[in-house]
């Protein structure tokens, strides 16, 4: 039986990346034994949670990549992949090409 998962509310699913990888932007980006941020490809993401009778939608989207810290989710393997699945809040910045706009770190 083919499954699928969907998350829920805040929640997204997301592919943690190895230890070095490149972004998009060809920047090698590390995961060594004592660092505590972590980098991730979401797959899916909940429609959002409900506040004051509206949908506050979560703050990424399927194809972002995240950082998130240690100890952050819950592991889970589906189909023999390993995923992750976070809270929205647990996300502490999405990774974007530069676009040279005033509100982006370089």
């Amino acid at each position: 039986m083919n499954t699928l998962l969907h998350p829920v509310r805040g929640r997204i699913i997301v592919r943690p990346k190895t230890k070095n990888y490149k972004s998009e932007g060809g920047i090698v980006l590390t995961n060594s034994l004592d660092s505590e941020v972590f980098y991730a490809t979401v797959v899916a993401a909940g429609p959002g949670v409900p506040q004051n009778g509206t949908i506050v939608p979560n703050c990424c989207s399927p194809g972002e990549e995240i950082m998130y810290m240690e100890g952050a989710g819950i592991p889970v393997e589906h189909d023999g992949v390993k995923y992750l699945i976070l809270d929205d809040s647990d996300v502490i910045a999405i990774l974007h090409p530069n676009t040279g706009e005033t509100n982006e770190v370089n």
